[in-house]
């Protein structure tokens, strides 16, 4: 169980509910956007519209994954060890997204990327702006490129245990982006 004041002292309750104005994205990107962390979707169409809006060069966002189950995060574990696992990824959380660069129907920055491609697009800055962190900068020694999220925002094993509290035990019945952060 949380200690409720250790939790409501380290969840940051910093939401966006500053950016309502923010127009919605196109459809493909709103697949997305809406499974997100209801706190959050504002925050990650802000970063992406202004990304899309802001570069000289007509660089599009495609994105690749958002909100994961906890399944699918036990599944990508399996596939490739170095990803974290179920309930410790902001994207069980909906709180990370991950994308690629498009230029003119072609995908210009994907995740075997060199990092000076990533940060010759200009987005990097733009993630920064908004707090998110770049999966480029690695975790623990692995970089994911493709992943922008609130990961030094969040404490996953603070979210696991507010989600344990709130939906059981069983990782089937989770779902971590619906977790409450106030009022637990």
């Amino acid at each position: 169980s949380v200690n409720k004041t250790t939790t409501l002292t380290d969840i940051p309750i910093t939401t966006t509910s500053s950016l309502t104005a923010v127009p919605n994205l196109r459809t493909e990107l709103e697949n997305y956007i809406g499974n997100l962390h209801n706190s959050y979707k504002n925050h990650f169409r802000a970063f992406i519209n202004e990304f899309e809006t802001t570069n000289v060069n007509g660089y599009k966002v495609k994105i690749t994954s958002g909100y994961r189950t906890f399944a699918e995060q036990a599944s990508l574990k399996l596939s490739n060890s170095q990803n974290a696992s179920a309930g410790h990824s902001t994207h069980n959380y909906g709180l990370a997204i991950d994308l690629n660069i498009v230029h003119n129907g072609v995908e210009v920055a994907i995740k075997s990327s060199s990092d000076d491609i990533w940060l010759n697009t200009g987005i990097i800055t733009i993630a920064q702006k908004y707090g998110l962190t770049w999966g480029g900068d690695s975790f623990n020694g692995y970089s994911d490129r493709v992943h922008f999220g609130l990961d030094k925002t969040f404490d996953t094993n603070i979210l696991l245990a507010l989600c344990r509290d709130q939906f059981g035990v069983n990782n089937d019945l989770i779902k971590g982006n619906q977790v409450k952060f106030i009022g637990v």
